[in-house]
């Protein structure tokens, strides 16, 4: 799934169509915790660095609704998974980041091979079916 910049409803970014990693030099910078969130904060790190930007981090968090709320208490900008939109919060503005090569947030699924959860198959083939299901506007 794609990636969005959170903005605050009343950060001049708010009204761009589209906004570029490049917009995030210097800007107060909302991150993923380095060990809650790792995942995320690596990702960000090596976009980041490839595109030679440096925010001001002002608060590291590991949940993303967590992120999304200092977002609009102002503190600042923060990059978020497309998914986080169907959080609908409120005076958060997501608009699509322009990067010249996309990153997609990846997610994984493990198991035990000899997992006896009757559960486990039918999770298995949701799962798969979600992930090779063509994206929607819901």
């Amino acid at each position: 799934e794609p990636l969005l910049a959170a903005i605050p409803k009343k950060h001049p970014l708010a009204a761009a169509e589209t906004v570029s990693i490049k917009d995030f030099d210097d800007q107060p910078f909302v991150m993923y915790s380095p060990y809650e969130a790792r995942y995320f904060h690596d990702l960000l790190v090596s976009m980041f660095t490839r595109a030679d930007v440096l925010p001001r981090y002002v608060q590291h968090l590991s949940q993303i609704h967590s992120i999304l709320a200092m977002v609009r208490a102002g503190l600042g900008v923060a990059i978020v998974p497309e998914a986080a939109a169907s959080l609908k919060i409120a005076d958060v503005r997501l608009k699509p980041l322009k990067l010249r090569t996309p990153v997609p947030v990846e997610l994984f699924m493990v198991w035990r091979r000899d997992d006896e959860n009757p559960l486990l198959s039918a999770l298995i083939k949701i799962a798969g079916e979600l992930a090779s299901a063509e994206p929607t506007d819901d």
